[in-house]
């Protein structure tokens, strides 16, 4: 499942992933150290939005690998309570220092 959506006034796709999947995700970006974080995670039930998880609610630090675990552990368990929909779907915003764009 992707979603077009608007983001500062242009157009962008929004790639969801299932839990096993994005539990991937976000250890390839702590194995990336550094270099690359998270500054938000989503959380969805079929088209439908459930919650979202910023980091500023954790950490300043977008690399921060604890902050990334216990939004997603959190957003799981959450999306877990409601048992009668199990088609949960996960996407996040990136952060990628301007140094890898260059």
């Amino acid at each position: 499942m992707n979603n077009i959506s608007v983001l500062n006034g242009k157009e962008a796709i929004i790639k969801v992933f299932t839990e096993s999947q994005m539990e991937l995700v976000i250890t390839r970006i702590i194995q990336f150290g550094k270099s690359v974080g998270l500054n938000g995670l989503e959380c969805f039930d079929g088209d439908e939005f459930r919650d979202c998880h910023v980091k500023e609610q954790y950490s300043n630090n977008p690399s921060d690998a604890e902050w990334m675990t216990k939004a997603f552990n959190r957003l799981v368990e959450r999306a877990h309570e409601n048992k009668a929909k199990m088609q949960f779907h996960y996407s996040a915003t990136y952060h990628v220092p301007e140094v890898l764009l260059a």
